[in-house]
């Protein structure tokens, strides 16, 4: 077992998006929060981010929805990746 995919880099992006939505709170329009990070979650964005990883070959991607009280970010990873 690998072990969390870019356990740093993702730590620090964690930071950044709670800190957004610290600084924004959850009443802000979706162009407010564009401005920052975008995204409100449904199934169909988490099969989005799924084709964009394999079409892209990247091995993770974050997904985020600050409507909420309290931020949830999701980890996608990518099945497919390989190195080349």
């Amino acid at each position: 077992m690998e072990g969390i995919v870019y356990k740093d880099l993702s730590y620090k992006i964690y930071g950044l998006l709670f800190k957004v939505h610290r600084e924004l709170g959850y009443y802000r329009n979706e162009k407010q929060y564009g401005d920052y990070f975008e995204e409100f979650i449904t199934k169909d964005d988490y099969y989005q981010v799924q084709r964009y990883l394999i079409t892209l070959n990247f091995r993770l991607a974050l997904i985020v929805n600050f409507r909420q009280r309290t931020l949830y970010p999701k980890r996608v990873l990518n099945k497919y990746f390989s190195i080349q």
